[in-house]
């Protein structure tokens, strides 16, 4: 019994075990995930570089982990990082056991260990180091010849390693650590080099260069009507002479100089003679560049016909307003429609005698859909749209508008010159005025009259603007003032007139200007940095004297430009 008894006890303590041995199974790997691939479809990495195994498994309670490389175990833990210094294949397996010793194996993968990847430390640009996805300015010359010069600074890569985009673009026969980019246009392009290691596997690196014509920011504008000429000092400080146009575009802006310009929409529009048809033409540039884009030539678009054609307003991309005065001193406005090339008769309410009831030489004015024109004594106000008059303010038949200017106010400022005795063509080129000059102000926006002032100091009236071209006035971007000269043919007095106060007084006369001629036969211009510019001929040249508005005094600044000079600034047109 007692044997018996002991045999059973045995038994028990065996089919206990057993049981306990049941109870605990074998490990099961759901999973193994890796971090660190240079490739999500293989195991690669670099030397050096870790390479993390995760495993995962749904009976995790009480396992033991031994990563084997290659056989030999390096790792205990759930995750591995493994790294290699030397190039090669490594055979990664895992081995999970659990309490009762049961064991589960599995392979993690084969890694393929590369050479380092190339590492950058910048990307340099005529010297200039550039950080990846970094930008970089650059102006223009104009005529071209810049030369950018990229030079990739990177090490870890195999001999004619490299390659180059610009904006997409491949670059190819360059395997060099360096790129010679000559742009030909002002715009953004993105530049990309990528180097390769001995494995090939690459790095990369970009930057965005900004390139911007020369006068992209904006300046002073010089022409002159008699030679074909063509100047431009750029906000940036620099200043480009009279043969920039053909300097750009490898030949002259017409033969006869140029009648007039306008800024819209990104682009510079010159009017020209074109003697070899005997017509007019419009020059359409882009304004940052002065690359020449299109010439419009209408067929009756002639000097023949029109006699001179000195005023252009740009209405929008496809329609322009022109000035001219015909035969027998005839003058009006006429649409230039510069998609289709035709140009209208005159615009009802703007054709008549120069001077009288017809326009003056005085400047159109473009503010917003609206254009003002003088016209005798009256100012007309043309719709952009219907190229209608919709509106005529005349202040007195007698007087005769000299200039019209837009003020910082953003009012319209027409100057009037005083009564003339307008019974014969003589008083186009020697009025007699028997009243005092006024300044008109009228609100663009309603159309209407703000105030009328006398012009009162030193009998300063303004000329008349036919045969002595006006008062060549200009308004202060930075100040409550308009610019207007007298003199005719002769010395010039420059005078100055507060809107602000309706008060005048004297700025300069041709005996306190240094360095320059007699004569104003263009328009004065201001720029946005306060300064006054006095265009003077002796009909050879021009000499420019800037002067401080501010303080009255003139600068050292004298630019000489070939022709007689006009100035205009490109924020004279609100762009």
């Amino acid at each position: 019994m007692k044997k018996l008894l002991l045999s059973l006890f045995f038994a028990t303590v065996l089919f206990s075990c057993t049981k306990n041995d049941d109870a605990v199974p074998a490990p099961v790997i759901t999973g193994i995930e890796t971090s660190g691939s240079l490739s999500e479809s293989s195991l690669q990495i670099p030397v050096d570089q870790p390479l993390v195994f995760t495993v995962k498994s749904d009976n995790s309670e009480g396992l033991s982990y031994s990563w084997l490389v290659d056989g030999e175990e390096k790792g205990t833990a759930s995750s591995f990082s493994f790294t290699a210094s030397e190039r090669g294949s490594y055979r990664v397996e895992v081995v999970l056991t659990n309490a009762a010793g049961t064991q589960t194996k599995q392979e993690a993968g084969v890694v393929q260990v590369v050479a380092a990847l190339p590492v950058f430390s910048g990307l340099t640009c005529n010297g200039e180091t550039l950080s990846d996805g970094g930008s970089l300015a650059v102006t223009l010359t104009p005529g071209g010849g810049d030369t950018l010069r990229f030079t990739a600074l990177c090490t870890g890569v195999v001999e004619n390693g490299y390659s180059w985009t610009v904006s997409d673009t491949a670059v190819t026969g360059n395997t060099t650590d360096t790129l010679t980019l000559v742009p030909t246009t002002a715009g953004s392009v993105v530049v990309s080099v990528t180097a390769a290691n001995e494995d090939l596997f690459t790095a990369a690196v970009s930057v965005t260069v900004e390139m911007k014509g020369a006068f992209a920011d904006g300046g002073v504008l010089f022409y002159g009507t008699t030679t074909p000429a063509l100047s431009f000092y750029s906000y940036a400080g620099s200043f480009y002479p009279s043969e920039l146009y053909s300097t750009v575009n490898g030949t002259s802006v017409g033969v006869g100089g140029v009648n007039d310009v306008c800024y819209y929409g990104g682009k510079l529009y010159l009017m020209t003679p074109n003697s070899a048809s005997e017509r007019a033409q419009v020059v359409i540039c882009d304004a940052s560049t002065l690359k020449n884009e299109a010439i419009i030539t209408a067929q009756n678009f002639n000097t023949t016909m029109l006699g001179d054609i000195y005023n252009l307003l740009v209405v929008n991309e496809n329609k322009a307003y022109i000035g001219y005065n015909a035969a027998g001193n005839m003058s009006g406005i006429r649409v230039l429609d510069m998609e289709n090339k035709t140009l209208s008769e005159a615009i009802e309410g703007t054709s008549g005698a120069l001077g009288v009831d017809g326009p003056c030489w005085s400047r159109m004015l473009r503010v917003g859909d609206k254009a003002f024109a003088g016209c005798g004594s009256k100012l007309q106000v043309i719709d952009g749209t219907t190229d209608q008059v919709v509106k005529t303010i005349e202040i007195d038949p007698d007087c005769q508008v000299s200039d019209i200017v837009l003020g910082r106010d953003g009012n319209v400022y027409m100057l009037l010159a005083g009564k003339a005795d307008k019974s014969s063509s003589a008083w186009l080129w020697s009025p007699v005025l028997t009243t005092a000059s006024q300044v008109v102000a009228i609100d663009p926006e309603t159309l209407s009259v703000i105030s009328q002032t006398d012009i009162l100091v030193d009998n300063n009236r303004v000329d008349i603007g036919s045969g002595l071209s006006g008062s060549r006035s200009c308004a202060s971007l930075t100040s409550d003032d308009i610019f207007f000269a007298t003199g005719g043919y002769g010395p010039f007095t420059i005078y100055r007139y507060d809107y602000s106060t309706g008060t005048t007084s004297l700025f300069v006369t041709s005996g306190d200007v240094t360095g320059v001629n007699t004569v104003v036969n263009g328009y004065l211009g201001t720029d946005r940095d306060g300064r006054l510019y006095i265009p003077t001929t002796d009909y050879f040249s021009s000499k420019i004297a800037v002067f401080d508005i501010a303080t009255g005094k003139q600068l050292e600044d004298v630019y000489t430009v070939t022709g007689d000079g006009n100035v205009t600034s490109t924020d004279r047109f609100g762009e």
